[in-house]
């Protein structure tokens, strides 16, 4: 449970919760560390092992990365304030961050993994009375 130590909100010693806000903390932690697993097992997903060998890009998963974030972080520092009316500038050390990635030495081996886009509990399907994902929405 050492991941949950985020999730739980500080509480007085001499106060006792409610036993309900215990049992929902805990559920919730619980229901993360389940997306947390679910995502790592999409990941270990061999795509050829299962049909998938001639589906979307099996290399190159950095490169586009590190070109679609430059795309973003240039429009975002053209973006002008609306008090000053000045551009607001590059992310401190984005730059830096891009060019460590865009180092091939720099990057993971690059698997040809299924990734999905926009994981996030909003995209889960949990069971209906245990915290266990049992599908995931693209």
């Amino acid at each position: 449970m050492r991941v949950c130590q985020v999730f739980l909100p500080r509480i007085e010693p001499r106060c006792k919760p409610p036993i309900a806000l215990v049992i929902g903390i805990v559920a919730k932690c619980i229901r993360w560390h389940d997306a947390i697993r679910t995502l790592a097992k999409l990941h270990r997903i061999v795509p050829k092992n299962v049909g998938l060998e001639n589906y979307g890009r099996t290399s190159g998963f950095y490169d586009r990365q590190v070109k679609t974030w430059t795309t973003i972080c240039k429009a975002q520092a053209e973006q002008v304030d609306v008090d000053t009316k000045e551009a607001v500038g590059e992310i401190p050390h984005s730059g830096e961050i891009l060019s460590f990635f865009a180092d091939k030495k720099s990057q993971p081996k690059d698997r040809g993994t299924p990734i999905h886009g926009d994981y996030k509990i909003d995209n889960l399907v949990f069971h209906k009375t245990e915290p266990r994902v049992i599908g995931i929405l693209e």
